[in-house]
Order: C-alpha cells, then sequence, then structure tokens
C-alpha cells in the first residue's frame, strides 16, 4: 500500500493502482480492516490474524517502510498458515525432546567421568586417613580439575609418606637420647648419703640441668679419708 492506502502490488492486475485500503474493506468485514490498520498504526511490523481483500480468513504479515510510509504485506490463507505452524510447533517440539534427550546423555556422560575418580580418590583419601600411605592414588588422564586434584593427592601422600618415615627417625633419635640421659643421670651422685659423704661440717646439694637431652657436663664427690672431701666437675665446652 502507498501513503495514501493505493494498492501498489497485488497478484490481479485489476486491483493494482485501481483500488485503494478504504474502497476494497468495504467488501470485507470492515472491523477487521479497522484492528488491522490500528495493528500497523502501533505495532509497525508484526503478524495479524485478518482478512484477504477478497473477505477469507488470512495471516498477513506486514511491516511500515516509515521512509516512504508505505506498508508492506505477505498475506497467506489461515488455514495454510496455522497448518504450518503448527507442523513447525511439532518440529520444534521434536528437536526440544531431542535437545533434551542429547544433554541428558552429555550430563551422564560428564557426571560419570567426574564422579567415577572423585569416588576412587575419596577412597583413596580415607585409606591415607587412616596411615595407609602405600595405598595407590588413580591417575586421571587429562588436563582438567580433576586430574590436577589426583595429581595433588598423589604428592600429598609422597609427602606424607616422608614425612612419616622422618618422624620415625626422630622418634627413635628421642628415644636414645631419653636413654642415654637416663644413663647419665645415673652415673651421677644424687646426695651424700648415696656416696657415704655424711659430715655435720659440709652440706652438698648435687645439681646438673642439662641444656639439651644429654649434656657434656659431669660432677663427683667422694671421701679421701675422714678430713679430706674430693670435688670433681667436669665442663665440656660448647655451651
Amino acid at each position: 500500500l502507498s501513503a495514501s492506502n493505493m494498492v501498489i502490488a497485488h497478484p490481479k492486475d485489476e486491483i493494482t493502482f485501481k483500488e485503494n485500503f478504504g474502497s476494497i474493506s468495504k467488501s470485507a468485514s470492515r472491523k477487521r480492516f479497522d484492528e488491522f490498520e490500528k495493528a500497523v498504526s502501533s505495532m509497525k511490523s508484526g503478524l495479524f490474524l485478518g482478512s484477504s481483500f477478497e473477505g477469507d480468513e488470512a495471516a498477513i504479515y506486514f511491516t511500515a517502510m516509515e521512509t516512504i510510509d508505505w506498508t508492506f504485506m505477505i498475506v497467506w490463507p489461515a488455514k495454510m498458515f496455522l497448518d504450518e505452524e503448527r507442523s513447525m510447533n511439532h518440529m520444534f517440539a521434536w528437536i526440544s525432546v531431542g535437545g533434551y534427550f542429547v544433554m541428558l546423555v552429555i550430563i551422564l556422560v560428564i557426571t560419570f567421568r567426574v564422579s567415577r575418580p572423585l569416588k576412587t580418590l575419596a577412597v583413596a583419601a580415607e585409606k591415607l586417613g587412616h596411615g595407609d600411605f602405600e595405598t595407590e592414588i588413580p591417575e586421571v588422564k587429562g588436563k582438567d580439575e580433576i586430574s590436577q586434584l589426583a595429581v595433588a593427592f598423589n604428592d600429598m601422600r609422597t609427602s606424607l609418606k616422608e614425612f612419616v618415615e622422618k618422624q620415625k627417625g626422630l622418634d627413635r633419635i628421642e628415644r636414645e637420647l631419653e636413654f642415654a640421659s637416663s644413663i647419665q643421670m645415673g652415673i651421677l651422685p644424687k646426695d651424700e648419703s648415696e656416696e657415704k659423704c655424711n659430715d655435720d661440717r659440709h652440706s652438698l646439694a648435687p645439681f646438673l640441668q642439662p641444656a639439651k637431652e644429654v649434656g657434656g657436663d659431669f660432677y663427683d664427690f667422694f671421701k679421701l679419708d675422714d678430713d679430706h672431701l674430693a670435688i670433681v666437675v667436669g665442663d665440656v665446652s660448647g655451651k
């Protein structure tokens, strides 16, 4: 339609450039043409279910060509349009169902690929927590977060194993030092009566506190005779 609603293009030549929108609308439902005019003026572009110039039910796609104030329309028989619409809806429905199915399969595959190594790592972590440092950490191929987690678990197991071995060595050394300390303290006299040095003329209070578990110091005391007391003190340099 031109700016004056003149029919510019139509399959029937007797209408082209001879009829306008108003004159043709008299032969069809005036109400529908009024609705169509309102739709064109308000929407500028869209789809309208109305009537053809012949008065048949029709689906009309329209767009306003604002630069020249023309209106471009494509008209289908309503039944054909609705049948095609239903066909498209069915096709989209099948596509949607197929898409959901494909997505479900993909989700299950991803879930299986992620959950299976995670469950295996969880079992290995539980064994590590109970002190089984010989348990095998599953190898997860790839460069994703799961494979990185598996590598981190393996490194953790190695570090824990080394730490425990070192701790065992430290415990052994500590026990040996405690044993050496008990030997050292055992050979030192504790009081005068132990060395039969009791005498009213003196009072001895022996004491030794090593800087570490075992010291290099030594003391002793004993009577040379009834009137002479010998006291020996040795100190290893370095402290």
